[in-house]
């Protein structure tokens, strides 16, 4: 009668523990592209000109790009800059937009992380032409 009580509490605890709720929010270790796809926007916390053209919210459009580990941001205007990511860090090294085609040289260097699935904080430095340079630390949502 011992082992069976014994057999029976064993089960139980194996069973109460394989029907605990499985957690599927992403983490840093398995942050995929999918995570970064999307329409993202963030209230404007910046110095410099960029709060002058965009005054409440900041919205962007993450896609995939030419390559693996690859993003496109769309800011809009056809601003469209190329990021790279790993796991839950975001890159965007320093680009510069329409030099020398007469047209508004947009320039911009980021970096970023995923926090969750609907969290993306971004710090960038941007500058159009000669107004001025824009720095910006944005928590963008999904």
């Amino acid at each position: 009668m011992k082992n069976l009580i014994t057999l029976f509490i064993v089960g139980l605890a194996l069973f109460m523990t394989s029907c605990s709720k499985d957690i599927d929010t992403p983490t840093e270790e398995n942050f995929t592209i999918e995570n970064y796809i999307g329409i993202w926007e963030a209230p404007v916390n910046c110095t410099g000109p960029i709060t002058e053209d965009n005054p409440g919210v900041i919205v962007i459009t993450i896609t995939r790009g030419d390559t693996d580990g690859e993003l496109n941001i769309d800011f809009g205007d056809e601003v469209v800059f190329v990021a790279s990511y790993e796991g839950s860090e975001l890159t965007l090294e320093a680009q510069v937009l329409n030099a020398g085609q007469g047209f508004d040289e947009v320039s911009m260097a980021a970096t970023g992380e995923l926090k969750d699935a609907n969290t993306l904080s971004l710090d960038f430095t941007s500058s159009v032409d000669d107004e001025g340079v824009s720095k910006c630390e944005l928590e963008f949502t999904k």
